[in-house]
């Protein structure tokens, strides 16, 4: 058996959900302590009662979702768990970073807090819109026929066959649905999210977070990732580095890595962090792999029982 982790991004965030696992906080408390030391800001407090107005904000989405995860890696290795493989969207694929050992946790705290800033900083917004009821192909022609540069809308993330989101000013997005509403029977939804991630739009953060990376310590790979930008897994930490940097303006290949990880053989995963969104986009790719979310008591106990029997 392989036990893969899947840590979760933004957009998974909920009020209360520090509740969920409040029983374990002796055993999660560092991870508080360091986020709220870099934050400045009492992040135990923000995910025990924040408000989800307040956990909205681009800032404390993401130093909030960080904290969950990394508190649900530390709760799995207190109960015997280890991973094999490691991987995770989006915001998440920094705390996979720190599971496989690239960097510690006071540095996966530096860069998500100085990533969230940067995103926050943005003063040419945009907006992220998911398609769902169409491929890959049909989206990319749309956005080709509407801006074919690519600079003004494109795709963000691919994270089933058929759910795709894309992102650009809102303008090229009104433009994009009213042309594919011509031609394909799809559901279109605006998601709320401060600006359009992982699109040209943010390339204004790509050379200060690059330059940022550069002060930190990664370490060489102690458990084998998946790359979001690049689909496959990383040689080495310099890989890491490339993907973390890609991120910034480029396509979540999040459907690529869930068909590469399909292609392992005994795979079982795990959702680590609060909710359920990575088990049901695995399911949708791939029903043969069991994916068990950590934040739901009945699945974390299977979690458990799999780890003990194998």
């Amino acid at each position: 058996m392989k036990l893969c982790y899947i840590f979760t991004g933004q957009g998974t965030q909920k009020q209360g959900m520090l509740k969920t696992i409040i029983d374990r906080y002796s055993c999660v408390k560092e991870v508080f302590e360091v986020a709220s030391e870099y934050a400045k800001i009492d992040v135990k407090k923000m995910c025990m009662d924040g408000s989800n107005e307040e956990l909205k904000r681009t800032i404390n989405t993401q130093i909030a979702v960080t904290a969950m995860n990394m508190s649900f890696y530390k709760i799995l290795q207190e109960d015997g768990a280890r991973p094999d493989i490691c991987l995770g969207h989006s915001l998440g694929q920094l705390s996979a970073a720190a599971a496989s050992g690239v960097y510690c946790l006071e540095d996966l705290f530096k860069i998500v807090i100085k990533r969230a800033q940067l995103m926050d900083s943005s003063i040419d917004n945009g907006v992220l819109c998911s398609i769902i009821g169409t491929g890959i192909d049909v989206v990319k022609n749309v956005c080709g026929k509407i801006n074919c540069s690519g600079e003004n809308i494109s795709i963000a993330l691919h994270n089933a066959k058929n759910q795709i989101v894309i992102g650009g000013k809102e303008e090229y997005i009104d433009e994009f649905s009213k042309e594919i509403k011509k031609h394909q029977r799809v559901i279109l939804k605006q998601l709320n999210v401060s600006n359009a991630f992982h699109t040209p739009l943010m390339r204004f953060m790509e050379s200060d977070f690059a330059i940022y990376l550069k002060k930190i310590q990664f370490n060489e790979l102690r458990v084998p990732m998946l790359l979001n930008c690049y689909g496959d897994y990383a040689k080495d930490s310099e890989d890491v580095i490339n993907d973390l940097i890609a991120q910034c303006c480029h396509t979540v290949k999040w459907y690529e890595c869930l068909r590469r990880l399909g292609s392992e053989e005994g795979v079982i995963a795990v959702e680590v962090g609060y909710g359920e969104t990575m088990s049901k986009m695995l399911r949708n790719v791939n029903k043969n792999i069991l994916c068990f979310p950590t934040s739901k008591y009945d699945s974390y106990s299977k979690v458990l029982e799999y780890i003990n029997n194998n």
